[in-house]
C-alpha cells in the first residue's frame, strides 16, 4: 500500500536558467593608448569638500575636518597614466 499523495516530499521548483555570452562585463579600452588593462581608481577631496572645509574652519572650528571626508573617485589609465572621464 502506498502512502497518500500529500505526504510525498515535494521537489523544488525549477526555474529557467539564463545564459549570457562570455564575457559578461564590457571590456575596457583606454581612449588614448588603447590598452585593455583596467583603470586605477583613486579618490580626491571634491570641490564641495574644500568649500565645506573652509566654511567650517571659519565658523565652526571643531568640525572643520568634515569637509575632508567628501571625496570623489578619479580613474587613471594603468598603462599611460592619463586621467579618464
Amino acid at each position: 500500500m502506498t502512502p497518500p499523495f500529500h505526504n510525498q516530499p515535494k521537489s523544488p521548483p525549477s526555474y529557467p536558467v539564463q545564459t549570457y555570452p562570455y564575457p559578461t562585463v564590457p571590456q575596457f579600452r583606454c581612449p588614448f593608448c588603447q590598452a585593455g588593462t583596467p583603470p586605477i581608481v583613486r579618490s580626491k577631496i571634491s570641490t564641495g569638500g574644500w568649500v565645506v572645509f573652509v566654511v567650517l574652519l571659519l565658523f565652526c572650528f571643531p568640525l572643520f575636518w568634515i569637509g575632508l571626508l567628501m571625496t570623489e573617485p578619479i580613474k587613471f589609465c594603468s598603462t599611460c597614466g592619463m586621467r579618464l572621464q
